[in-house]
């Protein structure tokens, strides 16, 4: 009778788990489809004008290929553990290079995939996010003009999540 009773009792801690992170994969697929539409809407605003620069575009180009890749993230954090990690020209300079009233939208496109990115593994993704929402509004030193607008969409994000952004 004892046995029975701890096998319900498991069968239903089981369910309850299962639910739990049925629950917690389904607010992560709707903040990414959220994350998603806000690159696309930055995106489309920066082909759209033709003082974007060809580099940028590829850039999007590529960024919106690799949205839904499960093993990019990955590899990012293989190559964060072996000291690989390589940047592929200056963002800096990219977002100085920008026309001024394009800068919003190239900053928007990035912080919303890689937020997007980050939402393609269950646990990886959000042990990323919490390590960028710790670090990243205590970094704002100078970079990209006093982080204006990072600093501020991050801080909203770590303050109110995913959907304050929508």
């Amino acid at each position: 009778m004892m046995q029975l009773t701890l096998t319900i009792f498991g069968a239903a801690v089981v369910i309850i788990l299962i639910g739990e992170a049925a629950r917690i994969r389904s607010k992560q697929l709707d903040d990414q489809t959220v994350c998603r539409d806000e690159f696309f809407a930055a995106t489309e605003r920066l082909v759209a004008d033709p003082e974007t620069p060809e580099k940028i575009i590829q850039e999007m180009d590529r960024l919106a290929h690799v949205l839904t890749s499960r093993t990019i993230l990955w590899g990012f954090v293989r190559r964060a553990l072996t000291g690989r990690l390589r940047g592929t020209g200056s963002s800096r300079e990219e977002y100085l290079a920008m026309p001024a009233h394009l800068r919003k939208d190239l900053v928007m496109a990035w912080v919303s995939a890689i937020f997007a990115l980050t939402f393609n593994n269950m646990v990886l993704g959000a042990f990323i996010r919490r390590l960028m929402l710790y670090s990243v509004p205590r970094r704002v030193d100078g970079d990209f003009d006093s982080a204006t607008p990072v600093a501020p969409m991050v801080a909203e994000f770590a303050r109110d999540g995913v959907h304050s952004a929508a």
